[in-house]
């Protein structure tokens, strides 16, 4: 695959509204979050207070688009996930869907 996509211009990439103030230049790919990359929330037991809830969140892009993770679920370096946020990189989909 010679053309490398960015998650910037993926439309499961998002950056939440009270992070846009510092998601300016270099940081923007620290506060991307990836609306595919769901962690459920759980319940862990805590033996001073008891059961304490965490809640869901969304993994940040960056994270997902590491190699060296092993999870099926991720999108990986290929950006296997990878869909246009606009028309403009329509045929880069179209593209990457024959290969």
């Amino acid at each position: 695959m010679s053309e490398r996509v960015l998650c910037k211009d993926c439309i499961h990439a998002v950056i939440p509204w009270k992070d846009l103030l510092f998601a300016f230049g270099d940081n923007r790919s620290l506060f991307t979050l990836c609306r595919r990359a769901w962690v459920e929330p759980t319940e862990v037991f805590d033996s001073v207070v008891g059961p304490v809830k965490k809640e869901g969140y969304y993994r940040r892009a960056i994270l997902e688009r590491t190699p060296g993770f092993k999870d099926e679920n991720r999108c990986g370096e290929q950006a296997q996930y990878w869909t246009p946020k606009d028309k403009k990189h329509l045929f880069t989909y179209i593209k990457r869907i024959e290969q």
